[in-house]
Parts: C-alpha cells; structure tokens; sequence
C-alpha cells in the first residue's frame, strides 16, 4: 500500500486537478494507493472539495483537519 500526505492551507481551487493526476498515476501501479490530506484550518472549503473529488474519482481518501 502506498499513502501519499499532503499537507493543505486553501487549496480548494488545486484539489480537482491535482487529485485527477494522482488517480491517473495510481491506476498504474501494483499496489493500492491513499491519499492523506492534512487541513491546517483552511478557511475556503478545501477538505470538502478534497472529499467530493476523491469520491467522484473513486480515491480512497483520508482528510485530517486541524
């Protein structure tokens, strides 16, 4: 299994092309992939988009807000 962590401060706008890249490059590897987002606070929406991008794209997500 492969986790990739992304540390996140209002980066909604970035969440739909950078999670569309990731599911690109995880359909070709041998292994399952997550993503893990940690949220410092952002203040624009950017867990839920995260959320509602990776559940479009079917990633397996995991958002930490703090």
């Amino acid at each position: 299994m492969l986790v990739v962590m992304l540390p996140a401060y209002n980066e909604s706008a970035s969440m739909e092309p950078l999670l569309k890249r990731m599911a690109d490059a995880f359909r070709t590897l041998p292994v399952s992939a997550t993503v893990l987002i940690v949220d410092d606070g952002s203040t624009d929406g950017t867990a839920e988009k995260a959320r509602s991008v990776a559940d479009e794209l079917g990633i397996s997500l995991v958002v930490a807000v703090h």
